[in-house]
């Protein structure tokens, strides 16, 4: 669980940056960048949790 949400976190965060970098129409670009670094964020303390 912790791999698939770290994951799909670090694609949220990469996709927020390529679509600011390019500046495609899409106006919640911050949006899926924000919730990238807090899927990384919960999947860190999913880790830390389950140790």
């Amino acid at each position: 669980m912790k791999n698939y949400l770290k994951s799909i976190g670090i694609l949220f965060v990469i996709l927020g940056i390529v679509l600011s970098l390019f500046d495609f129409l899409i106006d919640n670009k911050e949006v899926i960048f924000i919730v990238g670094i807090i899927c990384i964020i919960v999947s860190y303390f999913l880790n830390k949790n389950l140790k």
